[in-house]
């Protein structure tokens, strides 16, 4: 099966494009604040978003770890075109960019071979 866009995804599951990313959103928070507790010593997330339209909607995850509180990293997940393949759920998505994406970062323990600013977003690939 090909990859699909909203319109192609919606017809699949009859789950509207807002449904879709407002669930993935959610799911994504909530394992994020499972994961990573106010007060964690590993990492603090610092904000989870959706950020983009249409096709360029992406999961934007942006957290500090605490062997460098100084830095602010970013990662972005693109939600779209969805591969029915890979992706399972919008809920799995969502824990998936936590589990996956982020924790792979903050158990490398450091980050320290990326640079980083104060006052900025380092944004990792």
């Amino acid at each position: 099966m090909t990859e699909l866009g909203p319109d192609e995804y919606e017809s699949l599951t009859g789950i509207p494009k807002a449904e879709y990313e407002a669930r993935v959103l959610a799911a994504a928070r909530a394992r994020a604040a499972d994961l990573y507790p106010v007060g964690s010593p590993d990492a603090t997330i610092e904000n989870v978003s959706i950020d983009g339209d249409g096709l360029d909607a992406c999961l934007v995850v942006v957290f500090r770890i605490a062997a460098r509180p100084e830095c602010r990293w970013g990662l972005r997940f693109e939600l779209w075109p969805f591969d029915p393949e890979v992706d399972e759920t919008p809920e799995y998505d969502g824990a998936d960019c936590i589990e996956a994406g982020v924790s792979e970062y903050v158990d490398q323990g450091g980050l320290v071979v990326h640079e980083c600013g104060p006052d900025e977003i380092t944004w990792l690939p």
